[in-house]
Parts: C-alpha cells; sequence; structure tokens
C-alpha cells in the first residue's frame, strides 16, 4: 500500500498543473489553471489545519454553552455578538484572532498582512502548550491548534478536547 497522503497527492497535482500545464496555456486557460491550482492549494491547507480550525471553534461553543443544533458555530457567535449577548472579553478577542489566523492561513497563507497579525497578537501564535495540555500527553495539537490554549484551565474546553 502506498503511503501518500491526500495532502501529497494534491500538491502533486497542483505542481503538475502549474509546472507542465500552465506554460503551455495562454489567456483564459492560464487564468482557470491558476484558478485550479490555487483552489488545490486551500483543499490542502483545509486538510491540514480544518480539524484545528474546528478545535477552536467547539473549545469556544463548550465555553459559552453554544448547542450545535441552533446552527454553526460562528455563525451563533457572530449574532450573539451584533445583538449583544455575547461579550467582547479576553476570551473572546483571543479566539477571534486565532480562528481568523487559522482561517487566513488556509485561504491564503502569502496574504501580507497575515505576518503583521502574528506579530501583533503573539499571545494567538506563540503558545507552546497549554494550562492542561501542559500536564498532558494526548494533546493531538500542540501550540496555537491547541483547542485548550484559548481559555486555559477551562473545565468546558477540556471536555470539548475529549479529555
Amino acid at each position: 500500500m502506498n503511503s501518500t497522503t491526500p495532502t501529497e497527492l494534491l500538491d502533486a497535482v497542483r505542481q503538475f498543473l502549474r509546472e507542465q500545464v500552465l506554460p503551455e496555456l495562454e489567456g483564459f486557460k492560464a487564468y482557470n489553471t491558476r484558478v485550479a491550482a490555487n483552489a488545490l492549494g486551500i483543499v490542502a491547507r483545509e486538510i491540514e489545519l480544518g480539524t484545528r480550525l474546528a478545535a477552536v471553534d467547539q473549545a469556544m461553543a463548550a465555553s459559552l454553552g453554544l448547542n450545535e443544533q441552533a446552527g454553526t458555530i460562528t455563525r451563533q457567535i457572530a449574532l450573539g455578538l451584533r445583538d449583544g449577548t455575547l461579550a467582547v472579553d479576553e476570551q473572546m478577542l483571543v479566539y477571534l484572532r486565532r480562528r481568523t489566523l487559522l482561517a487566513v492561513a488556509i485561504d491564503n497563507p502569502k496574504y501580507s498582512a497575515l505576518a503583521e497579525a502574528r506579530a501583533r497578537w503573539p499571545q494567538s501564535v506563540n503558545l507552546s502548550h497549554c494550562v492542561f495540555c501542559e500536564f498532558s500527553t494526548r494533546c493531538t495539537s500542540p501550540g496555537i491548534y491547541c483547542p485548550h490554549a484559548i481559555f486555559p484551565g477551562n473545565s468546558a474546553t477540556q471536555t470539548a478536547g475529549g479529555r
């Protein structure tokens, strides 16, 4: 059995399009090929980072007591912020920053403001562990992607993270 990962397959197709196909094309066909190659990159990054983004959302939902049957977590948070039922406190800011950094890393990691945002929000990026994971070797996504790192020590978050 081959040990090639889905991400490696997507990268191979993307490389083929860019290096073999694109040089042979012009105009609209070249443009569409670039779009297709970029879409493959987004899909590859979604495979790599999507579960981490979902874990961050799940942790925040558990912390806020949100129910997935009431709609997407991000929509519930957006509506709650809009109508004032959710506060914009430090916990919310850390969540929004971390979610934004992950979403941009998936959608467009070359976005020029991403590096600036990472520098501005180091507490959302430079976490090597959280209070919970410091005592656990079971965390499968340490650092910025650790769902516990959003709210260290929060028992609802620990439950959301499967601990």
